[in-house]
């Protein structure tokens, strides 16, 4: 039986797909264990505000390393989203990865 031109090229794509579902799998998981910290939730509140119209972060005293276009970026995609816990895990694990 031959297989066709179509065939050998999904099954390298069906196993690329696996491969990277349990990877994320693993990663939500490993990521679920990791309690939220002081930093974390100020980043967190720093997003909502910026979503809120206060995009400049007027009224904030930040330190000198805001970390304005690393984390702060993603929080807001977080808040806009959702704001359960597992938006956050989701989060760090698109950081992270």
């Amino acid at each position: 039986m031959v297989k066709s031109e179509r065939e050998k090229n999904i099954l390298p794509l069906i196993l690329l797909f696996i491969f990277f579902a349990i990877y994320g799998i693993y990663l939500f998981f490993a990521f679920a264990q990791v309690p939220m910290d002081s930093d974390f939730a100020s980043l967190v509140l720093e997003a909502n505000d910026i979503l809120n119209g206060n995009i400049i972060l007027k009224g904030w005293h930040l330190t000198d390393a805001p970390f304005t276009f690393t984390e702060i970026l993603f929080m807001r995609l977080a808040v806009f989203f959702s704001v359960s816990m597992s938006g956050h895990i989701f989060l760090q694990i698109w950081l992270w990865s």
